[in-house]
């Protein structure tokens, strides 16, 4: 979900101006930024176990615009159902259209969000 604002904070989320299917932008190319936040359904994760993820952000032009990894380690838990991540946006929009933002386990795409990324009106 592209989302203004969130955070986790004592084991819940937050968010503020979330849900958005579009990002406005008054010219290109400009600077976005913004926030997503993912939940991740998970059957089983080992414990004592750290998990490399990759989000990445890819433009209508299936160029990818943005990358960050995402480390995390599992303690102490047999069973994890959901992993909510907060993941902040930033770079440079240089084409309006449909973009896709992902999170990979290696090959493997997790969970995935489209928006637009449009002219503002």
């Amino acid at each position: 979900m592209l989302v203004n604002y969130a955070e986790i904070r004592d084991g819940l989320l937050y968010m503020l101006g979330g849900g958005w299917s579009f990002y406005p932008v008054y010219e290109l190319p400009c600077i976005v930024q913004s926030n997503f936040v993912f939940v991740i359904d998970a059957e089983e994760v080992k414990v004592e176990t750290r998990y490399e993820l990759v989000f990445e952000v890819i433009d209508s032009n299936n160029k990818i615009a943005y990358q960050l990894p995402i480390i995390f380690d599992v303690t102490g838990l047999n069973l994890i159902q959901r992993k909510v991540l907060v993941v902040p946006f930033w770079g440079e929009a240089s084409v309006l259209g449909i973009w896709l933002a992902r999170v990979l386990s290696g090959d493997k795409e997790l969970v995935q969000v489209s928006f637009e990324v449009r002219l503002a009106s």
